[in-house]
């Protein structure tokens, strides 16, 4: 058996091992949990008996043929609410019963339906029926709504909202909750034109049961008509104040309005300079009735933070597993104006770098930042050794609330060894490369560190010219999306699917460096499958890289007892030696079932994989444990 052979197997054994010591670890925890949540169980004394102990029953609803209005009334009541609760006697559920009946009908009222009948009966058997019998009687519809503004004040610029404004149309059912939105849409939209201060003085609301028709008169006092006044900012210390005026982009002299006030306070608690942000109407500095001065006070936070970290992982590239350590410093205010600068190392078993990133927020115009990368990088892959040093300037430029756009620059100079054994060139080589990156992100995800909902999309593309021996120029280009599903709209059962296309064009593979080429396979790719280690290989099975990617994934994530999750997912992908994904050859596959622990600092992740359609060198399971959901 050659020394290779030996060392792999003894791998494999060393991984069964650990997924064997894994899941033990997995039955000790859910068992230890069950016993704790035994343990809660008998301590709730003041809780309800189990189902067993009381009087069971069924609940039959009938007299209804709106769905709409029958799954509001089974909402509230508590015959349905609490069928797996039951009362511990006869008695206990005619009195539930009787709750219910006017529970029912002050829901019928809240509905328009002000003459309803409700009844219930009680059988015999186990479980014990009741049925509900619903006469609903004619809903009252609304015949008249009618607003009436008084005040001391000169109303001549009050824009008085239409019906259609608020929600109201002449002849709708009569919900009570329809006239009580409408009466908080009369004071937000006086607020947000001029009258702040609006209120609803009076509410008078009349029902004629003969008719079924309701008629609602409300008298609103508007309150003065104001205009914003001057700014007074108070509480920078480090930050300078012109900076602040022009990011909160101050209103002075125009209407009022309470949506605009809102989006001052947020656009300075979007600097994330300050822990506190403020506004307060200066009501006692009105100057001649229709000036309002307002005050900002804001608490700048600390701008220094230094971080450390130690990790474990098991996605390297040229080692099974390994440890990573990271530290970093940052200073996000350091010239004044929100300008941050963080400097950062990190060393792990394949790589080894040290990275500066500096981001001028709001440069020229707001919602526009200024950024420079630098780094010094030393990586020991399977497929490659490289060592760098590069810069990127760009703008990055907030397009939509959805949508933003980079474009840049940059130089790197690296040392690369493609490591390929059948290529008799092979070995080190020094390149000067000069990229003009350019990217494009659709983000629409409800939460980027754990997203349950949304999509993201990303389309970058970076012409590259490569120097020094010769002069090769090529591009890089790469489309991704990321799209994630709440199953029966429950944020605890997500279905998470990911794509990724990408191709390098206009030079052979050969003629690329090494750590340009395009690599898949790994945790953050197609698990089941070694780091970089899909398509083109050498005469001695290390990958070396291509120019084309395909990549699939699809997750099914369900959260169970709030801090944990089992994920069954399906990852493909291969990679191509053209500049275009060749879908005549063959795709590897892989499935596997991950568990997630969702800690404080995001959910820990300890994936199983296996090859579905697996090679000769695949191993039988990789398993990957790492902090973060895969995608």
């Amino acid at each position: 058996m050659s020394a290779g052979r030996a060392l792999g197997y003894a791998l494999d054994l060393g991984r069964i091992a650990c997924l064997l010591i894994a899941v033990s670890l997995a039955v000790t925890l859910l068992q230890d949990v069950a016993v704790l949540q035994a343990q809660e169980d008998e301590e709730e004394d003041e809780g309800p008996p189990p189902a067993l102990d009381g009087v069971p029953y069924t609940v039959t609803f009938t007299g209804t043929e709106s769905e709409a209005l029958l799954e509001f009334l089974k909402s509230v009541s508590e015959l349905e609410q609490s069928i797996d609760q039951p009362p511990f006697s006869k008695a206990g559920l005619a009195q539930r019963v009787r709750q219910d009946k006017d529970t029912l009908t002050k829901a019928l009222n809240s509905r328009g339906f002000y003459e309803p009948e409700v009844s219930f009966e009680i059988g015999d058997g186990e479980p014990i029926p009741v049925t509900v019998t619903i006469d609903p009687g004619p809903q009252t519809t609304i015949a008249s709504f009618d607003v009436a503004y008084e005040s001391t004040h000169d109303l001549s610029k009050l824009q008085e909202p239409s019906l259609a404004d608020l929600g109201i149309t002449l002849g709708q059912a009569a919900v009570s909750q329809d006239v009580l939105d409408a009466e908080g849409k009369i004071i937000e939209i006086l607020g947000d034109n001029g009258f702040p201060d609006a209120t609803i003085v009076r509410r008078r609301v009349t029902v004629d049961l003969d008719d079924s028709e309701m008629q609602v008169n409300l008298t609103v006092d508007p309150g003065a008509y104001l205009v914003f006044g001057p700014l007074a900012i108070e509480g920078l210390d480090r930050t300078d104040e012109e900076y602040i005026r022009r990011i909160v982009d101050w209103p002075e002299g125009e209407t009022f309005s309470n949506k605009k006030l809102e989006q001052v306070r947020r656009s300075a608690v979007s600097t994330n300079l300050f822990s506190q942000v403020e506004i307060t109407r200066n009501i006692d500095a009105i100057e001649d009735g229709d000036i309002e001065p307002v005050d900002l006070t804001l608490t700048e936070r600390p701008p220094r933070t230094i971080s450390l970290g130690v990790g474990f992982a098991t996605d390297f590239s040229n080692t099974p597993f390994g440890f990573i350590g990271e530290a970093a410093w940052e200073h996000r205010n350091i010239l004044g104006r929100g300008e941050s600068l963080r400097l950062g190392v990190l060393a792990q078993p394949d790589e080894q770098s040290g990275t500066a990133f500096f981001n001028k927020p709001n440069w020229l115009i707001n919602d526009q930042s200024l950024q420079w990368r630098f780094a010094i990088t030393n990586e020991n892959q399977q497929a490659f050794n490289e060592f760098s040093i590069g810069s990127t300037v760009g703008v990055e430029r907030v397009l939509t609330r959805t949508l933003t756009g980079f474009a840049g620059a940059g130089a790197k100079y690296l040392i690369s060894d493609d490591l390929d054994a059948d290529d008799p060139n092979s070995g080190k080589d020094s390149y000067i490369l000069y990229t003009l990156p350019t990217r494009l992100t659709f983000d629409n995800r409800d939460d980027r560190l754990d997203a349950t909902r949304g999509f993201l999309g990303v389309l970058a593309v970076t012409p590259t010219l490569a120097t020094v021996t010769e002069t090769v120029p090529y591009m890089q280009t790469s489309v991704t999306g990321t799209h994630y599903i709440q199953m029966f709209n429950d944020p605890n059962i997500v279905v998470a699917g990911r794509a990724r296309v990408a191709s390098l064009s206009g030079a052979e593979v050969q003629e690329i460096p090494a750590g340009e080429r395009l690599y898949a396979g790994g945790g953050g790719s197609v698990r089941g499958y070694e780091v970089d280690s899909l398509g083109p290989t050498d005469s001695d099975g290390d990958a070396i890289g291509g120019r084309a990617l395909l990549e699939f994934g699809v997750e099914a994530r369900w959260r169970f007892w709030d801090d944990y999750g089992l994920v069954p997912f399906l990852d493909a992908g291969q990679v191509y030696n053209e500049s275009f994904p060749d879908l005549t050859q063959t795709i590897q596959y892989a499935g596997g079932l991950g568990f997630r622990y969702y800690s404080p600092i995001g959910p820990i992740r300890l994936d199983l994989a296996s090859p579905i359609n697996k090679r000769q060198q695949d191993r039988v399971i990789q398993f990957y444990i790492s902090i973060g959901q895969a995608f």
